[in-house]
């Protein structure tokens, strides 16, 4: 069988000196960084029978296979942060031989090497809140007091509209806390923004796609202009659960980064294995 060229992304042209050696998929051979354009490529050689399109679609179908690759695409790009900015393509990106991995490159390189003067110095987190509901609007009912006053009123209620009143406030509770939630997310999001170049709002996860057993009710990702600013979003996020953990318990804000610019450095290439590719 032959060999592919697998593809982790793109740093700019830094000195050989410079670049480090880190071994590829195979986990021995080492990844190379060819000059393309002005611009260095990040690959390595995979074999055929595991990387071409076919057999790549049907190892996908093996979690444990995609899970210790893809965690390796995504250690390669992390390692090449630290030194330089990071244009990542997605797990799964294969061509046929360099040439033809050049001239898939040759349309987007001038894109590309905008995208490195634009990220220089800046920084991508992801944030995500995460909220235990029962814990939460359990601690918003004793911080509001307007619920306080509603609970007291329905305690000097005959029995028989007790029981319907607590219903129908069971039911005020939940939308309210909801409301409350969405409320506290949008604060601290739209606390963060002035420090960002851009910022992308993500779809919330769904239970069965977070390591989390509390419900995901933010998701974002945020080009922090440099990494001044990302730590000062670190200090106002840790402010924010500060106070979450005094007034409403049950909310919590995970924040990850720096990354490769997975999300503000979006390059869609043909003649690739990836999703969408």
């Amino acid at each position: 069988m032959g060999q592919l060229y697998y593809v982790y992304g793109f740093i700019p042209d830094i000195p050989e000196q410079n670049l480090p050696e880190l071994h590829g998929m195979d986990r021995f051979s080492p990844v190379e960084y060819p000059l393309v354009y002005g611009l260095r490529t990040v690959c390595c050689p995979v074999p055929e029978d595991e990387f071409a399109e076919n057999a790549f679609q049907t190892n996908k179908q093996n979690t444990e296979w995609t899970k210790e690759n893809a965690f390796h695409h995504h250690q390669v790009l992390n390692e090449l942060l630290k030194s330089a900015v990071v244009i990542p393509l997605p797990f799964g990106s294969v061509y046929e031989n360099y040439e033809s991995m050049k001239s898939t490159v040759s349309p987007h390189k001038e894109k590309i090497k905008k995208l490195f003067r634009e990220l220089r110095g800046t920084e991508e987190w992801t944030i995500k809140i995460y909220a235990d509901r029962k814990k939460f609007d359990d601690a918003f009912v004793k911080n509001e007091d307007e619920i306080k006053k509603i609970k007291e009123e329905i305690s000097d209620m005959p029995r028989g509209r007790q029981y319907f009143a607590l219903k129908k406030l069971d039911e005020e509770l939940h939308k309210r806390g909801r409301a409350k939630v969405s409320e506290l997310c949008s604060d601290l999001h739209e606390s963060l923004k002035p420090l960002t170049a851009e910022v992308q709002e993500k779809k919330v996860w769904r239970k069965n796609l977070s390591v989390r057993r509390e419900e995901m009710v933010w998701n974002g990702a945020y080009l922090f202009n440099s990494h001044s600013t990302a730590e000062k979003a670190l200090e106002i996020i840790h402010e924010f659960q500060d106070n979450a953990d005094r007034k409403y318990p049950g909310l919590a804000v995970e924040a990850a980064g720096p990354w490769p610019f997975y999300h503000f450095a979006e390059i869609q290439l043909s003649e690739t294995n990836e999703e969408g590719g």
